[in-house]
C-alpha cells in the first residue's frame, strides 16, 4: 500500500491506496511544524484505515512548505543522506550541486552505498544490509535520526522498496 500526502496552507490531505483503490483518506490541520503535521496525518490514516506500518511500501509527499523550507533553509533537521547507486554514482556524490547554505543547514552525513537500478530495472549491483547497518549504528552513534535514502531508478522497480528502509527504521526517521 501507499501513501499520499499533500500539505496545504490550511489543510493537510492524505490518502492510502493499494493499487488503485482508496482505501482511507484523511484531512487534518496543516501545522506551523510540518512535520507534526505529517505524523498526524500518518497516524489519523492508519488508525482510520486499520492498517498496519509494516504494510506501507511508499510515502509521497506534496508540499510548498517543504520547498519553502529549503528556500530559507530555515527549520532544517540535520540528516543523513544515503544513495544506493555504487559504483556507477560515485564521480558524483549526494548533495554535489546544492548551495553551501543549504548544505551548513542541514549539516549532512553523506553516505554512498551499493545498490540501485538501471533504467530497464537490471541492479547495478547488489544491495549489502552490512553497509546500511553499518551506517545505522554510526548516525545512531551521533544522534542523527533523520535519513533520506535515494536509489538510481528506484521507483521503477518495486523490489527495492523493501531493502533499506528496513535496515534503518529501528533507529531513525527513514525518507526514501
Amino acid at each position: 500500500m501507499r501513501v499520499g500526502i499533500d500539505v496545504g496552507g490550511t489543510h493537510t490531505d492524505a490518502v492510502l491506496m493499494a493499487e488503485t483503490t482508496v482505501v482511507a483518506e484523511i484531512k487534518t490541520a496543516t501545522t506551523l511544524d510540518v512535520t507534526s503535521g505529517v505524523v498526524t496525518a500518518l497516524e489519523r490514516l492508519l488508525a482510520t484505515s486499520g492498517a498496519e506500518r509494516g504494510h506501507i511500501t511508499a510515502v509521497m509527499i506534496g508540499t510548498t512548505h517543504f520547498t519553502n523550507a529549503l528556500v530559507t533553509g530555515r527549520r532544517l533537521a540535520r540528516t543523513a543522506v544515503v544513495r544506493l547507486a555504487l559504483p556507477a554514482t560515485a564521480a558524483l556524490p549526494p548533495l554535489v550541486d546544492w548551495p553551501d547554505r543549504l548544505i551548513r543547514a542541514i549539516n549532512p552525513s553523506i553516505h554512498m552505498c551499493d545498490g540501485g537500478h538501471e533504467f530497464d530495472g537490471r541492479p547495478i549491483s547488489p544491495l549489502k544490509p552490512e553497509q546500511l547497518k553499518r551506517i545505522a549504528a554510526e548516525l545512531s552513534a551521533h544522534e542523527i535520526d533523520t535519513v533520506a535514502i535515494s536509489s538510481v531508478f528506484s521507483p521503477s522497480t518495486p523490489s527495492w522498496r523493501s531493502g533499506p528502509p528496513t535496515s534503518c527504521s529501528r533507529s531513525c526517521h527513514t525518507y526514501t
